[in-house]
């Protein structure tokens, strides 16, 4: 049971489960990781193609600065125990 937790695949949202999301550039977007994860053992990090931020292991912020579409995602990873885990994918389109 551990082994398929340590497995689990993160799940991300720009928040209540939202996968999409249309702004304009600049307004700060929030992006959460809905899947919690035991800190200082886990690098998290986020792949965005804009401007990013974190603050914390559970939310970033983009804050687009050209138009276009984004397509966002989190990795999880351990080094030492060869785990990579990349969440689900979610889009940002920016007008």
């Amino acid at each position: 049971m551990i082994a398929n937790q340590r497995n689990k695949k993160p799940v991300i949202s720009f928040g209540l489960g939202k996968t999409e999301l249309t702004v304009t550039v600049g307004t700060v977007v929030s992006v959460w990781l809905d899947t919690i994860y035991r800190q200082g053992i886990y690098t998290i990090t986020m792949t965005s193609g804009t401007p990013k931020g974190k603050i914390s292991d559970q939310q970033f912020t983009v804050t687009p600065s050209a138009t276009g579409t984004f397509q966002i995602f989190v990795s999880v990873s351990v080094p030492d125990k060869s785990i990579d885990l990349k969440s689900n994918k979610i889009t940002l389109i920016v007008e």
